[in-house]
Protein backbone atom coordinates (compact mmCIF):
# COMPACT_ATOMS: atom_id res chain seq x y z
CA UNK A 1 0.00 0.00 0.00
CA UNK A 2 3.00 2.29 0.48
CA UNK A 3 3.61 2.23 -3.31
CA UNK A 4 0.25 3.86 -4.03
CA UNK A 5 -0.05 7.65 -4.32
CA UNK A 6 -1.16 9.50 -1.20
CA UNK A 7 -4.71 10.37 -2.44
CA UNK A 8 -5.35 6.71 -3.30
CA UNK A 9 -4.07 5.57 0.10
CA UNK A 10 -6.40 8.05 1.83
CA UNK A 11 -9.32 6.77 -0.22
CA UNK A 12 -8.47 3.18 0.62
CA UNK A 13 -8.12 3.98 4.34
CA UNK A 14 -11.60 5.44 4.29
CA UNK A 15 -13.01 2.12 3.06
CA UNK A 16 -10.77 -0.04 5.26
CA UNK A 17 -12.40 0.73 8.58
CA UNK A 18 -12.26 -1.92 11.29
CA UNK A 19 -15.16 -4.26 11.05
CA UNK A 20 -17.30 -5.99 13.56
CA UNK A 21 -16.38 -9.57 14.28
CA UNK A 22 -17.96 -12.01 11.87
CA UNK A 23 -17.88 -15.46 13.44
CA UNK A 24 -18.59 -17.16 10.09
CA UNK A 25 -15.69 -15.56 8.24
CA UNK A 26 -12.24 -17.13 8.30
CA UNK A 27 -10.52 -14.30 6.43
CA UNK A 28 -12.43 -10.99 6.22
CA UNK A 29 -10.47 -9.96 3.07
CA UNK A 30 -11.95 -12.90 1.15
CA UNK A 31 -15.54 -12.43 2.28
CA UNK A 32 -16.30 -9.58 -0.14
CA UNK A 33 -18.70 -6.76 0.64
CA UNK A 34 -19.65 -6.27 4.21
CA UNK A 35 -21.89 -3.77 5.85
CA UNK A 36 -21.39 -2.07 9.16
CA UNK A 37 -24.31 0.08 10.07
CA UNK A 38 -25.40 2.26 7.18
CA UNK A 39 -21.98 2.32 5.40
CA UNK A 40 -20.77 -0.24 2.87
CA UNK A 41 -17.09 -1.24 3.14
CA UNK A 42 -15.02 -2.82 0.37
CA UNK A 43 -11.92 -4.93 1.00
CA UNK A 44 -8.63 -3.41 -0.21
CA UNK A 45 -7.95 -5.85 -3.12
CA UNK A 46 -11.45 -5.30 -4.49
CA UNK A 47 -11.09 -1.53 -4.18
CA UNK A 48 -7.74 -1.58 -6.01
CA UNK A 49 -9.26 -3.72 -8.76
CA UNK A 50 -12.15 -1.26 -9.16
CA UNK A 51 -9.78 1.71 -9.36
CA UNK A 52 -7.58 -0.02 -11.96
CA UNK A 53 -10.65 -1.01 -13.99
CA UNK A 54 -12.04 2.55 -13.89
CA UNK A 55 -8.66 3.97 -14.95
CA UNK A 56 -8.42 1.49 -17.84
CA UNK A 57 -11.94 2.29 -19.04
CA UNK A 58 -11.32 6.03 -18.73
CA UNK A 59 -8.03 5.82 -20.63
CA UNK A 60 -9.67 3.74 -23.33
CA UNK A 61 -12.48 6.29 -23.73
CA UNK A 62 -10.05 9.21 -23.93
CA UNK A 63 -7.88 7.43 -26.52
CA UNK A 64 -10.93 6.57 -28.62
CA UNK A 65 -12.18 10.16 -28.47
CA UNK A 66 -8.76 11.45 -29.57
CA UNK A 67 -8.64 8.95 -32.44
CA UNK A 68 -12.14 9.86 -33.62
CA UNK A 69 -11.58 13.61 -33.46
CA UNK A 70 -8.19 13.46 -35.18
CA UNK A 71 -8.73 10.71 -37.70
CA UNK A 72 -9.78 11.60 -41.17
CA UNK A 73 -10.89 8.85 -43.41
CA UNK A 74 -8.06 7.20 -45.25
CA UNK A 75 -8.87 6.54 -48.91
CA UNK A 76 -6.87 3.97 -50.80
CA UNK A 77 -6.48 4.91 -54.47
CA UNK A 78 -8.33 2.47 -56.72
CA UNK A 79 -5.60 2.71 -59.35
CA UNK A 80 -1.94 3.55 -59.56
CA UNK A 81 -0.49 6.93 -58.71
CA UNK A 82 0.17 8.80 -61.97
CA UNK A 83 -2.89 7.44 -63.80
CA UNK A 84 -6.16 9.22 -64.58
CA UNK A 85 -8.73 9.29 -61.77
CA UNK A 86 -12.19 10.79 -61.36
CA UNK A 87 -13.08 12.46 -58.06
CA UNK A 88 -16.79 12.84 -57.32
CA UNK A 89 -17.81 15.67 -54.99
CA UNK A 90 -21.16 16.77 -53.54
CA UNK A 91 -23.31 18.86 -55.85
CA UNK A 92 -22.58 16.63 -58.89
CA UNK A 93 -19.08 18.03 -59.33
CA UNK A 94 -16.63 15.67 -61.02
CA UNK A 95 -12.93 16.36 -61.52
CA UNK A 96 -10.68 14.21 -63.70
CA UNK A 97 -6.91 14.39 -63.44
CA UNK A 98 -3.64 12.62 -62.93
CA UNK A 99 -3.52 11.30 -59.36
CA UNK A 100 -0.45 12.69 -57.61
CA UNK A 101 -1.13 11.54 -54.04
CA UNK A 102 -3.73 10.43 -51.53
CA UNK A 103 -3.13 10.96 -47.84
CA UNK A 104 -5.17 11.37 -44.66
CA UNK A 105 -6.10 14.94 -45.50
CA UNK A 106 -6.44 15.31 -49.24
CA UNK A 107 -6.45 13.92 -52.76
CA UNK A 108 -4.04 15.77 -55.07
CA UNK A 109 -4.64 15.84 -58.84
CA UNK A 110 -2.58 17.45 -61.58
CA UNK A 111 -3.66 18.49 -65.09
CA UNK A 112 -7.30 18.64 -63.97
CA UNK A 113 -10.35 18.55 -66.23
CA UNK A 114 -14.08 18.84 -65.51
CA UNK A 115 -17.30 18.58 -67.49
CA UNK A 116 -19.28 21.71 -68.25
CA UNK A 117 -22.77 21.42 -69.72
CA UNK A 118 -23.99 23.60 -72.57
CA UNK A 119 -26.56 25.13 -70.20
CA UNK A 120 -23.72 26.24 -67.93
CA UNK A 121 -21.78 27.57 -70.90
CA UNK A 122 -24.69 29.66 -72.20
CA UNK A 123 -25.79 30.74 -68.73
CA UNK A 124 -29.33 29.39 -69.18
CA UNK A 125 -30.58 26.61 -66.96
CA UNK A 126 -31.79 23.40 -68.60
CA UNK A 127 -35.58 23.23 -68.75
CA UNK A 128 -37.93 20.32 -69.26
CA UNK A 129 -38.17 21.32 -72.96
CA UNK A 130 -34.36 21.09 -73.15
CA UNK A 131 -33.38 18.08 -71.06
CA UNK A 132 -29.72 17.80 -70.20
CA UNK A 133 -28.81 14.41 -71.62
CA UNK A 134 -25.09 14.93 -71.22
CA UNK A 135 -24.58 15.17 -74.99
CA UNK A 136 -24.04 18.90 -74.68
CA UNK A 137 -21.29 18.49 -72.08
CA UNK A 138 -17.83 19.78 -72.86
CA UNK A 139 -14.58 18.65 -71.28
CA UNK A 140 -12.80 21.70 -69.84
CA UNK A 141 -9.15 21.85 -68.81
CA UNK A 142 -8.66 23.99 -65.72
CA UNK A 143 -5.12 24.98 -66.69
CA UNK A 144 -6.37 26.48 -69.96
CA UNK A 145 -9.77 27.91 -69.01
CA UNK A 146 -9.67 28.99 -65.36
CA UNK A 147 -8.37 32.51 -64.80
CA UNK A 148 -5.70 31.41 -62.30
CA UNK A 149 -4.51 28.41 -64.42
CA UNK A 150 -4.03 25.87 -61.61
CA UNK A 151 -1.52 23.11 -62.31
CA UNK A 152 -2.54 21.04 -59.27
CA UNK A 153 -5.70 20.62 -57.24
CA UNK A 154 -5.92 19.46 -53.63
CA UNK A 155 -9.34 18.18 -52.55
CA UNK A 156 -10.07 17.64 -48.83
CA UNK A 157 -10.84 13.99 -48.06
CA UNK A 158 -14.05 14.86 -46.20
CA UNK A 159 -15.44 16.37 -49.45
CA UNK A 160 -14.69 13.30 -51.60
CA UNK A 161 -17.73 11.11 -52.18
CA UNK A 162 -16.01 8.66 -54.50
CA UNK A 163 -12.65 8.15 -56.20
CA UNK A 164 -12.44 6.02 -59.35
CA UNK A 165 -9.71 5.14 -61.78
CA UNK A 166 -10.38 5.92 -65.44
CA UNK A 167 -10.02 3.04 -67.89
CA UNK A 168 -7.27 3.29 -70.52
CA UNK A 169 -9.70 2.70 -73.41
CA UNK A 170 -12.55 4.85 -72.07
CA UNK A 171 -14.16 7.80 -73.84
CA UNK A 172 -12.92 10.12 -71.07
CA UNK A 173 -9.32 9.01 -71.60
CA UNK A 174 -9.67 9.54 -75.34
CA UNK A 175 -11.13 13.05 -74.85
CA UNK A 176 -8.40 14.03 -72.39
CA UNK A 177 -5.68 12.70 -74.70
CA UNK A 178 -7.15 14.74 -77.57
CA UNK A 179 -7.32 17.87 -75.39
CA UNK A 180 -3.70 17.44 -74.31
CA UNK A 181 -2.61 16.85 -77.91
CA UNK A 182 -4.46 19.98 -79.11
CA UNK A 183 -2.83 22.03 -76.34
CA UNK A 184 0.71 20.85 -77.07
CA UNK A 185 0.09 21.13 -80.85
CA UNK A 186 -1.19 24.71 -80.47
CA UNK A 187 1.96 25.91 -78.73
CA UNK A 188 4.98 26.72 -80.94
Amino acid sequence: MALLPRPVRRLLRRFNKPETKNPDAINPQLVGLRSTGSMLYLPTPLMIALIVFAAAVGTSQVMQALRVSDSRTQIAPPGTIGSLHMVFLPGNQVFIGTLESVDRGSVVLSDVFYFQTQAALSGTPATSAQPNTGRGAQLVRRMDNDWHQPSHMSIPIDKVMMLESVGRDSIVTRLITEARTRQTGAQP
